[in-house]
C-alpha cells in the first residue's frame, strides 16, 4: 500500500512538473504537497527522494526542495546527453519497429496536425494558447516515449524519459509559437518515415537536427527566464535567490 501511495504521489508531482505547475526555483512543502495529493507525508518523503536521485529535484541543506534551475553549462550537457541516446535508439528502432510504438508514433503526430489544422500560416509565429502547449507537450513525450520504447532498452527509456522531463521543465508556454509545433511535427514526421523504411543513417541525421532546433530553442527560452539569473560559469544546479527559506520541506 506504501509503495502504491509513493508512487501516486510520484506521478502525481512528475505531471506538475510537465505541465509547468513547478517552474524552476518553486520549493516544494511536504504538508501541501500531501494535502494536495491525499496521503500522508510518507510516501511525499518517499516521492521527493526519488526525484531528488533522479535529477528532477534538488535537495538544498537547511532550505528544503526546490525545482533546479540549470546554468547554460548543464542544460547543453542534458541536450547533448539526449541527443546521443535518441539518436541511437533512433538508429536501433529502424530495426525493430512494432505496430504498437509505430502506431503510437502516427498517433502524436495526427495530434499535432489537429493542433495546426484551420491555422493561417501566416499566424505561425504567434504564440500558442495554454491548452494547446499542454496538448503539443503531451504529444511530443509521447513520441520520444514511443521511439524509446522501440529501441528495446528499458533503462535507457527510463533516462531519456528523465531527461526530457528536466529540459521540459525550461520550456516556457509563452515563447512556443505554432511554428514550433509544426517544425516537430515535420521532425517527428520524418523520423518515423525513416524508421519505418529501415534508413538508420537518415534516421539519426534527422534526430540530430531535431535535437538541435529543441537546444537553440531552449537557449532562447532560457535567456528570456535568465537574463540577470544564475551566472553560467557557476557549476552544478543552482537556486533562484527569490526562494523562501526554512529547515526543511515540511
Amino acid at each position: 500500500m506504501s509503495f502504491n501511495l509513493s508512487e501516486r504521489a510520484y506521478q502525481f508531482m512528475r505531471n506538475q512538473l510537465a505541465l509547468g505547475e513547478l517552474p524552476p526555483g518553486t520549493r516544494l512543502i511536504n504538508r501541501q504537497l500531501a494535502k494536495e495529493i491525499g496521503v500522508s507525508l510518507t510516501p511525499v518523503r518517499e516521492a521527493l527522494n526519488r526525484m531528488i536521485s533522479e535529477g528532477l529535484l534538488e535537495y538544498r541543506a537547511g532550505l528544503g526542495t526546490f525545482v533546479p534551475i540549470p546554468n547554460i553549462r548543464d542544460l547543453q550537457e542534458l541536450y547533448d546527453l539526449r541527443k546521443t541516446l535518441e539518436c541511437d535508439a533512433a538508429s536501433k528502432a529502424a530495426g525493430r519497429l512494432k505496430n504498437q510504438d509505430s502506431d503510437a508514433m502516427a498517433k502524436s503526430i495526427r495530434d499535432m496536425i489537429d493542433l495546426l489544422d484551420g491555422r493561417d500560416p501566416a499566424d505561425q509565429d504567434e504564440p500558442v494558447a495554454r491548452p494547446v502547449f499542454e496538448m503539443w507537450r503531451a504529444a511530443d513525450t509521447l513520441f520520444h516515449t514511443s521511439l524509446m520504447r522501440a529501441a528495446g532498452n528499458r533503462r535507457v527509456m527510463e533516462m531519456v524519459g528523465n531527461l526530457q522531463l528536466i529540459c521540459q521543465i525550461q520550456q516556457d508556454w509563452e515563447t512556443t509559437t505554432y511554428r514550433t509545433v509544426s517544425d516537430a511535427h515535420h521532425d517527428h514526421q520524418k523520423v518515423l518515415d525513416a524508421i519505418a523504411a529501415g534508413n538508420v543513417q537518415q534516421a539519426q541525421e534527422i534526430m540530430r537536427g531535431h535535437i538541435d532546433r529543441a537546444w537553440e530553442f531552449a537557449v532562447q527560452t532560457y535567456e528570456r527566464r535568465y537574463m540577470n539569473g544564475p551566472h553560467e560559469g557557476v557549476p552544478g544546479f543552482v537556486v533562484g535567490a527569490a526562494a523562501p527559506r526554512g529547515k526543511n520541506g515540511e
